[in-house]
């Protein structure tokens, strides 16, 4: 069987490493049925690599400032540090897709339907990894997108009902 290819969008991997948020489970099971196994392939657009660095390391620095009202010298350079262990993480499960001129290009040629450069960006990826799906909490661009969107959910139930056809 051809190994089911997903490019996974930022804001699953997100969910991913952010526990508390309610999504995080179905993320969570999607990339433990995925890692290590040979039905499925996930991928990662370049360009969300340095976009989960950023915002995990916003979100650490923002925590910290919560319980204690400042970042201090060490809990900066913990976000930062635990932001690229999450990175590293991801870099051990996925493939990456780069982001070059053929993407810019397929991305300004996607504006007329969807008008989101960052998200047509992970398009052009989509489509020079030529994934089955792209999997994505984000409504808007499963809406309007040339390429099947769908959930961690749902990529989920898929992965769960290839391996049931096959037994």
């Amino acid at each position: 069987m051809t190994p089911l290819k997903l490019l996974v969008d930022t804001n699953v991997w997100m969910d991913y490493f952010l526990v508390r948020q309610e999504p995080h489970r179905e993320a969570a099971e999607l990339v433990s049925l995925a890692f290590g196994s040979e039905d499925v392939a996930l991928y990662v657009a370049s360009l969300s690599l340095k976009d989960l660095s950023y915002l995990l390391e916003s979100v650490f620095r923002r925590d910290a400032r919560v319980v204690t009202g400042e970042v201090s010298p060490q809990a900066a350079a913990a976000a930062r540090e635990t932001s690229w262990g999450c990175v590293r993480a991801v870099v051990d499960k996925a493939l990456i897709v780069p982001v070059g001129h053929a993407e810019v290009l397929q991305a300004f040629s996607l504006r007329q339907t969807h008008d989101d450069f960052e998200d047509d960006l992970l398009l052009g990826c989509a489509y020079r990894a030529d994934v089955d799906y792209v999997v994505t909490g984000d409504a808007t661009l499963g809406r309007r997108s040339p390429v099947p969107c769908i959930s961690a959910l749902r990529a989920v139930e898929l992965i769960k009902g290839r391996r049931g056809a096959t037994e």
